[in-house]
């Protein structure tokens, strides 16, 4: 149910900052060495103004339905629609059903029409991202795995050849285009010119600060369902509109959104997505942090948010996309002090905070016996562009960099059977089944583990056999020496001396270091 819950939304604003990663400020990082598109000598400066759409006037009026009943006694499978200031547009598809598991049928094709009956795009397109999305007037279309433009209010077509497509933000011309690693400005009549090495690519920092997408944003027109489009007309109260969203070919590439969200409900839930941060990698690479927030209000409600990090080569070469943390409402932080936080630590290392649920393994409780805890993990953004996880397991973080006695310290979570309860004070009217125990400190029995599981990774062959068991259940675990210390990094030394200096201080005093609160599950 979750999964297909994503489908119901749509909405992103892009700009305003949804929640804090820490220590990133995304005003403070737009540096002047991050520059954009400037206009060369005697182009046309004047700014280009932004589509505007209504998005409080009610589009179901009878006077509307009665254009698209029309449209339908000519067209079948008219499913979307848009009001823009040329008149409606009407999106058809070649099959009543479109998606298949929450994704496009990839042998379904979309034209447009407009309210006259007129069809604009013809049904071979793959894709018709929404009126105004990218450019003022046009819509943007794939046809054949590329992508083109079309000027609904002068009826002008520029041709599809473009891996994908900028918006321009003066009146010189009306895109900027990419195809085949070269940059091309495109023009009002379809014509190009070649970018040259010294023109700047858009930059995607400022491109993605300054667009706005939700359902009250005014800079794109939504593509409403036609469907109970009667019902909506005769009364306007009840309304509660589909609608669909096909971002543009800049956007999608980037994969921190869906290309399609469809099924969207287009009031009361929202998808925010935000630029956090941008750093310069080195002379070809840079990196994106950007959130991503879902917001679905159907009964009880359901949110999703997570943070993804972009590198970007020369020419806005995409590079790599992953995910650094994704939770929902169901597995939120126990306190907001735990909610999930990335840190870039220098330009080329990101350090992601995170509090994770996990299965446990009654069989190896002993070892690992938390159902949650606070986790670090790291990613390396190399000098090409890709993005390397540092570390592995549990506790990668020992691996990755130079550990300070803070990142021992969170929130760890595990269950407490009712006579471990009454172990701790607790009266049988007080509990009713099981309770959980949280604490904020690794323990010293955690931090022999975070060695081990080290050890483990480098091949040692246990004389624990507990060690032995829990570790071969994975695939990974080849154990062929007795002595690993000549495989380890300086840091990995460095980082498994400080940790046996403050196992020993946790066993002389562990109330110095934790502090423990047990509670029952509440009942009903």
């Amino acid at each position: 149910m979750k999964k297909n819950q994503l489908f119901y939304i749509l909405f992103a604003v892009l700009g305003g900052i949804i929640f804090a990663c820490s220590g990133e400020d995304s005003e403070k990082t737009a540096s002047k060495e991050f520059t954009d598109v400037e206009a060369l000598p005697g182009e046309d400066t004047t700014a280009r103004e932004q589509d505007e759409f209504d998005k409080n006037a009610n589009v179901y009026t009878r006077a509307n339905l009665k254009k698209l009943q029309q449209v339908q006694r000519k067209f079948k499978n008219v499913t979307h629609f848009s009001a823009t200031g040329a008149g409606l547009l009407f999106l058809r598809q070649s099959k009543k059903e479109a998606f298949i598991n929450g994704r496009f049928d990839d042998k379904v094709r979309f034209s447009l029409v407009d309210e006259k009956g007129n069809e604009l795009l013809p049904m071979t397109c793959q894709e018709i991202a929404n009126p105004g999305f990218t450019i003022k007037d046009h819509v943007e279309f794939k046809e054949n795995g590329k992508y083109g433009l079309f000027n609904y209010a002068k009826n002008e077509k520029i041709e599809a050849k473009y891996e994908l497509i900028y918006p321009s933000k003066i009146m010189e011309y009306v895109a900027i285009g990419e195809r085949d690693g070269n940059l091309y400005k495109i023009y009002a009549d379809g014509k190009e010119k070649k970018m040259t090495d010294d023109e700047n690519p858009p930059n995607y920092y400022n491109l993605l600060k300054e667009f706005r997408y939700n359902y009250s944003s005014k800079f794109f027109g939504t593509w409403y369902s036609t469907q109970n489009f009667e019902e909506y007309a005769d009364h306007p109260e009840y309304i509660y509109p589909a609608g669909m969203v096909m971002a543009p070919s800049f956007l999608s590439k980037l994969e921190v959104i869906p290309s399609t969200i469809r099924s969207i409900m287009v009031k009361g839930d929202t998808t925010d997505m935000t630029v956090v941060k941008q750093v310069k990698r080195n002379e070809n690479v840079t990196a994106l942090t950007t959130s991503y927030y879902d917001y679905f209000g159907e009964s009880r409600g359901y949110s999703e948010k997570s943070l993804r990090l972009t590198t970007i080569g020369k020419k806005n070469k995409f590079k790599e996309t992953v995910v650094l943390y994704a939770y929902d409402e169901y597995s939120e932080p126990h306190e907001d002090k735990n909610d999930p936080q990335a840190i870039f630590l220098n330009d080329s290392l990101i350090e992601v905070r995170n509090f994770v649920t996990r299965e446990i393994e009654e069989e190896y409780f002993s070892l690992m016996p938390y159902w949650q805890y606070t986790k670090y993990e790291y990613y390396s953004i190399e000098a090409d562009g890709d993005i390397v996880p540092l570390g592995q397991g549990f506790y990668p973080m020992i691996s990755a960099i130079k550990l300070s006695r803070s990142h021992f310290k969170g929130e760890f979570a595990q269950s407490l059977s009712e006579f471990e309860l009454i172990e701790r004070g607790f009266t049988e009217e007080e509990i009713s089944g099981n309770g959980e125990l949280r604490t904020n400190h690794l323990t010293a029995a955690d931090l022999e583990f975070m060695i081990n599981e080290l050890y483990a990774y480098k091949g040692m062959k246990f004389t624990d056999t507990e060690l032995t068991n829990y570790f071969s259940q994975f695939s990974w675990y080849k154990p062929k020496y007795k002595n690993v210390d000549g495989k380890l990094s300086d840091i990995e030394k460095s980082n498994i001396r400080m940790i046996k200096n403050l196992i020993k201080d946790l066993k002389a005093n562990p109330g110095k270091f934790i502090i423990e609160n047990a509670t029952p599950y509440l009942v009903g």
